[in-house]
């Protein structure tokens, strides 16, 4: 894990605390070989594969 993806889940964890409720956590999911950044519950009912909370489409390159 880079220095950067542990600060932006340490300033999750922070405003999660600090507010009470979750923000809406977005990632990559590759949907046939488009990459979308949506919910892990949106991709799976997609049919599609989430590469976790936080990723990005910019560094993703989807098959």
């Amino acid at each position: 894990m880079s220095a950067r993806h542990a600060g932006l889940i340490m300033l999750f964890l922070a405003v999660v605390m600090l507010s009470g409720c979750a923000p809406v956590v977005t990632g990559a999911c590759c949907d046939d070989g488009v990459c979308l950044e949506v919910t892990e519950s949106e991709c799976y009912n997609r049919g599609g594969t989430y590469y976790g909370g936080f990723s990005s489409c910019e560094v993703r390159r989807c098959p």
